[in-house]
């Protein structure tokens, strides 16, 4: 008889939890065949890397057991009986997270600032909060940044994308040096890279999750810093470990994550691309061959109103 374990999904170092609901089911069918059929649905759009641990499997040979998924619902394997006038006996649990594993990046790839084109922004390297409150030790791969403007201002998608998640119930906190509770949008690239922008004006957010994005679609307005300063912060990161059992017990001085960090490379005035300095103003760029860089046929046909 077939037994079953399911393990929730678990909530990740370094970003804010914005939800404590399931977001991935599975589900297991035993065909007429006597095949196991192993589906699932997942409630957000994006990637999702699935970890199967099978304790127990008999009369069929051992599956790939880590599978990333898109679709919104879809089988994740088949098992075939190696003896077809026998049942597979078998006992699993599973584990998931945002994000397709070890991905295949652009390392080179120049992100727009994240404003209109002309707009001057001050950018600010961020310092890791947990080590500056709780003594916890900073990732080595640590980079965000703060991109911040004289007056309020729209912010812009630094490049095509998934939305595949957003937060938008903070009301602006001034004059506090630090708080989790921003409102966020995250974006997934078609290389597998996330990049979450976070500080936005609540009710100023012009997307929902599952919108397609291009460069320089607006997102929302970022946020008032203090005195005459207004921005949003931008960190991007890919899924690069399926360790678990790492998360287990943490503390906020002791962490983990399953993500490794990225410092981008940003296109500024004069078209050049470049990592960007600490406290320094920069003009954004942008042109029609970047906008259109990453189309499709169908995409960049209707961009051109043809």
């Amino acid at each position: 008889m077939k037994k079953l374990t399911i393990s929730m999904g678990l909530c990740l170092s370094f970003f804010v939890t914005f939800a404590q609901e399931r977001k991935l089911e599975t589900r297991d069918e035993r065909k007429t065949d006597k095949s196991i059929e192993i589906s699932y649905t997942k409630t957000e759009p994006g990637y999702y890397t699935v970890v199967l641990n099978f304790s127990e499997l008999s009369n069929t040979s051992r599956p790939q057991e880590i599978i990333s998924v898109s679709a919104n619902s879809g089988t994740l394997l088949t098992l075939k009986p190696t003896d077809p006038n026998q049942h597979i006996n078998y006992r699993y649990r599973y584990q998931y997270v945002r994000g397709k594993y070890k991905p295949r990046l652009n390392a080179d790839f120049c992100y727009l600032l994240p404003y209109a084109q002309g707009t001057k922004c001050e950018v600010m390297e961020a310092g890791y909060a947990n080590q500056k409150y709780f003594g916890a030790e900073k990732p080595a791969d640590w980079k965000s940044y703060f991109f911040y403007t004289g007056k309020e201002e729209l912010v812009t998608a630094i490049r095509k994308g998934l939305v595949v998640e957003i937060v938008d119930e903070f009301e602006t906190r001034e004059n506090v040096e630090f708080t989790t509770s921003q409102n966020a949008v995250i974006v997934e690239h078609e290389d597998g890279t996330l990049v979450r922008y976070l500080g936005f004006k609540k009710g100023s957010l012009k997307v929902e999750a599952g919108d397609q994005v291009f460069p320089n679609t607006p997102l929302g307005l970022n946020t008032f810093r203090s005195k005459d300063r207004f921005g949003i912060s931008i960190f991007m990161y890919y899924l690069s470990s399926l360790d678990f059992e790492s998360l287990k017990n943490q503390t906020l001085v002791k962490q983990k994550s399953l993500y490794a960090i990225l410092t981008p490379k940003f296109i500024t005035e004069n078209n050049q691309c470049m990592v960007l300095e600490n406290r320094k103003t920069y003009t954004a760029y942008s042109s029609k061959e970047i906008i259109t860089k990453e189309m499709s046929k169908r995409e960049l046909k209707k961009y051109n109103g043809k």
